[in-house]
């Protein structure tokens, strides 16, 4: 038998990243402190040890379907990303990594973010709080004194927790994603131990639900953070 397919248009109401606070509060503390600390260097050296502010700005592409029955809905969402933003999903919010240089090239981490998602989807509100994280691997190749080429993948795991509609005659709308995720970062240095990071992200669904249904999500776009560095 062959899924239906119905289209929906997510309004979202209200979105913030917690991780957006944090981010900012952070890379002002790191930009603070970092001085006193750091000693001067390019990224890329055995020992450096990276944090990372990331999609604190961007554009994104993302379409999420959920299989209800012999009914497929599909939600398709493009957003600009200024900090906090107005997709439906989690996969395109801030969130904090921290990368370890193991040689000169070959990187290991991780990242980190926390949210709350409110929208109105055809009449009927949805409020979620979530949490991220992920593990991921990475090269890193000098171009020049200024930029780097930084391609790292790994897997992420989001889960949300939340409701549709109010009160007792609301439905749950848990949900929870593995994916795949691939990027191709660049990293620009106007000096030593700090730099703007930028590039295009792709994260492709592998496992999830949505309100026990089985769903998912496949994200694209292009995202800028920044990232600041410790030597050894």
């Amino acid at each position: 038998m062959n899924n239906r397919h119905t289209n929906a248009n997510a309004n979202t109401t209200r979105t913030f990243g917690w991780t957006s606070a944090l981010c900012t509060a952070a890379l002002a503390s790191l930009f603070v402190i970092w001085p006193a600390h750091a000693h001067a260097e390019e990224l890329g050296a055995k020992g450096n040890i990276v944090f990372n502010v990331e999609r604190l700005f961007g554009f994104y592409v993302d379409k999420q379907s959920v299989d209800v029955g012999p009914v497929t809905t599909d939600i398709s969402t493009t957003d600009l990303s200024l900090g906090w933003n107005a997709a439906p999903t989690g996969l395109t919010l801030p969130r904090l990594g921290l990368d370890y240089f193991i040689d000169d090239h070959f990187t290991i981490g991780g990242n980190f973010g926390v949210f709350t998602l409110s929208r109105d989807n055809g009449g009927a509100s949805t409020s979620n709080t979530g949490v991220l994280f992920g593990v991921r691997g990475g090269y890193a190749l000098r171009l020049g004194h200024v930029v780097s080429f930084w391609p790292r993948v790994g897997f992420t795991y989001t889960k949300l927790s939340g409701r549709a509609g109010v009160g007792p005659a609301g439905l749950n709308s848990d949900s929870h994603l593995l994916s795949l995720g691939l990027e191709g970062m660049f990293s620009f240095a106007p000096s030593e131990n700090w730099s703007f990071l930028v590039g295009p992200t792709i994260d492709l669904g592998l496992d999830g639900a949505t309100a026990g249904n089985n769903s998912t999500e496949n994200c694209f776009g292009i995202m800028a953070g920044f990232l600041v560095w410790l030597g050894t």
